[in-house]
């Protein structure tokens, strides 16, 4: 049996382009060809454009356009369906998902004794977890756009995992939103970390697709 891909909703990747330019403090995303447009200015990510869906000819002819190297386009397809698409050149990385929750009033979990969580506001709201000796070893963020929390950049130091920091640090991000009205949640998941949001309640909302011309790394 065949399993369909979903097809994601302008306004929820609308929406996850708008609070990850505010997570990064980078400029607000430009409409283009019905997608996004985000300049990010860094070495190896100058800009990015971000498409619920394009057409293959389109996406392709825009690939043909672009000649410098970390210039990114992401589309919310699985990535099997683009692969005559690319033209020389440009490197498909691996495949991402984008996933969303309705947000839920639920306990805090215990944190293990010595670890200590606080949570600070600028552009975006952070909440960090630090170990007994006060060193920070998990981390995550939210930034509020469009109705929804864009959840981003959430970690844990590997020697510091299984320990239910990752869900600390979840939860305190969650009840961020909540007082401020926010009741709904995306963000774009690795492989492995689908299987662990998904644990969490987390749905798949769409695959998420990203190819770049890779250039001088350093």
């Amino acid at each position: 049996m065949t399993t369909v891909a979903p097809v994601a909703s302008p306004e929820v990747v609308a929406a996850w382009v708008a609070g990850w330019a505010v997570s990064r403090g980078v400029r607000p995303p430009l409409p283009v060809l019905g997608g996004r447009y985000v300049t990010v200015g860094l070495p190896q990510q100058q800009a990015r454009y971000v498409f619920a869906s394009i057409a293959d000819d389109d996406l392709r002819r825009l690939a043909s356009e672009i000649a410098a190297p970390w210039i990114f386009l992401k589309v919310c397809k699985p990535t099997t369906t683009l692969d005559g698409v690319w033209p020389p050149g440009w490197v498909v990385q691996p495949e991402g998902f984008m996933m969303t929750v309705a947000l839920t009033p639920s306990p805090s979990p215990s944190l293990p004794p010595g670890y200590a969580l606080t949570v600070d506001e600028g552009r975006a709201i952070v909440a960090t977890v630090c170990d007994p000796t006060g060193f920070p070893v998990a981390s995550g963020k939210i930034a509020l756009a469009d109705g929804y929390a864009t959840f981003d950049q959430i970690g844990t130091d590997e020697s510091h995992r299984r320990l239910g920091l990752g869900r600390a640090v979840m939860a305190a991000l969650s009840a961020e939103a909540l007082a401020r009205g926010i009741r709904q949640a995306v963000l774009v998941a690795t492989p492995v970390g689908r299987s662990l949001y998904e644990a969490g309640g987390w749905q798949l909302h769409a695959h998420f697709t990203t190819a770049v011309i890779p250039g001088e790394s350093g």
